[in-house]
């Protein structure tokens, strides 16, 4: 397989990727017993997604010859897209199910048991390692990456810790009330889809995430993470003003968010649509 058929691969993974994490929130929404295996299955396919979308950035407007040099990530692409079309076919509700519909009936069940969603995970897993190998070794071999990385790591600002979606601490704290669950689930929808741009839970009494005070700094830093064109604007506002991230709220939003926003160049046809979840 040559560089352009392996990166049309990542786009086939990553768009039944997309198709797997709405079809397990459709189960989210109306099928209560097996919750938990739900949501782990749709978390490792979004995790997949998420790093293959990653790379396809990397990639964009790059030299992809050295992509055929990877046998092995070619394999794995293959048996991966294999295995999420059988996983997509496994959990497509049938036509009994659209039949019953017309009468009402309700009748959406989660089709796998605990031990398939387990298989499937340790399998997806290890697609996940091999994948980030990749990542690591584009990001090594691009200087324009190598740069970009250097950017982002230069490029600090104070946030307040797991107010973001992908935080381990807002992971476990946003499944306690049924509002912050629903809330947690359509971010990880959005996630998987490459639509989430930025995230903030707040959360009464837990320190700077109760408050503003790092609400701006905390969503610049995760849109820098998504949209890295972003990053000379905010190193120029920081150049301009260090002390920015203690400024009123509305210079935060404006020197940090608004006006790098306004001075990235786009064509009309790769506008950014990005969604912020509060």
């Amino acid at each position: 397989m040559d560089g352009l058929s392996e990166a049309a691969s990542i786009i086939a993974v990553v768009g039944i990727s997309a198709k797997i994490t709405s079809l397990c929130f459709q189960y989210l929404t109306e099928v209560k017993a097996a919750k938990n295996d739900i949501e782990r299955l749709q978390r490792k396919v979004a995790e997949i997604r998420g790093l293959l979308e990653k790379i396809k950035q990397l990639l964009d407007g790059r030299d992809k010859a050295w992509l055929s040099t990877t046998s092995e990530l070619s394999d794995s692409l293959k048996e991966c897209f294999r295995e999420l079309e059988e996983l997509k076919a496994e959990l497509e509700p049938g036509k009994a199910r659209k039949a019953m519909s017309r009468f009402g009936v309700r009748a959406l069940k989660w089709p796998l048991t605990n031990k398939q969603v387990e298989k499937m995970v340790v399998s997806l897993e290890k697609y996940k390692g091999l994948i980030i190998s990749v990542d690591q070794k584009l990001s090594l071999v691009d200087k324009k990456t190598d740069n970009l990385l250097s950017k982002i790591d230069i490029v600090k600002l104070p946030i307040a810790e797991g107010a973001s979606f992908d935080s381990h601490i807002e992971e476990y704290n946003a499944r306690c009330t049924e509002k912050s669950t629903i809330a947690w689930t359509v971010t990880q929808l959005l996630a998987g889809n490459g639509w989430l741009g930025a995230s903030f839970f707040f959360k009464k009494g837990e320190g700077e995430r109760s408050n503003a005070s790092r609400f701006f700094t905390t969503i610049a830093t995760d849109l820098m993470a998504r949209i890295p064109e972003l990053i000379p604007g905010i190193r120029k506002a920081l150049d301009a003003d260090s002390g920015i991230s203690g400024r009123l709220l509305k210079d935060q939003f404006e020197k940090l968010i608004l006006y790098p926003l306004s001075e990235i160049q786009q064509a009309p046809s790769q506008a950014l649509a990005y969604i912020v979840v509060i």
